[in-house]
């Protein structure tokens, strides 16, 4: 503040209305400069946030996010796809030994060893399914579970 010149009274009446004057323009700019710095926070508040969420953003959707979020879809993919197979595969193989046991049962070896035979001409090895299929004197092949015999027919007996 300027200290008005008592000697002089009206370069110091104008120089007290100067000095109000001066700090009214202080007072005006102080103000001023209060609301551009409050102004400029919140601006720069309002960009921090947005650039924090955009930074985010691009984190989550960088290329190696994506490929290293793509690589574990796969492993999981793949982890599930080979277990799903192997059931599939103990479900069928379990199935496999039940048509082979169901198999060695009805073939003819199995027949064999619960007392039925197998009788075939001789010397074409035909199986026979009727007694028509021979008469006597005919040379028939009878195999049993352990072995087989060479039979000569001596009758033929129908039904």
């Amino acid at each position: 503040m300027i200290v008005p010149d008592l000697t002089e009274t009206l370069p110091s009446v104008w120089m007290v209305k100067v000095n109000d004057e001066v700090e009214v323009f202080v007072e005006r700019l102080d103000e001023m400069e209060g609301r551009i710095k409050r102004q400029v926070s919140v601006l720069v508040n309002d960009n921090k946030s947005l650039l924090r969420t955009q930074g985010r953003s691009l984190f989550l959707n960088s290329p190696l996010k994506l490929i290293e979020r793509h690589r574990e879809a796969i492993s999981y993919k793949y982890q599930f796809l080979t277990r799903s197979m192997e059931r599939v595969i103990e479900e069928k193989q379990g199935k496999l030994d039940l048509y082979r046991e169901k198999i060695k049962d009805l073939g003819p070896y199995s027949i064999l060893e619960r007392g039925y035979s197998i009788t075939s001409s001789i010397p074409d090895k035909k199986a026979l399914r009727s007694a028509s299929e021979v008469k006597t004197g005919d040379r028939v092949n009878i195999t049993l579970s352990d072995g087989s015999l060479v039979c000569l027919v001596e009758k033929v007996l129908k039904d």
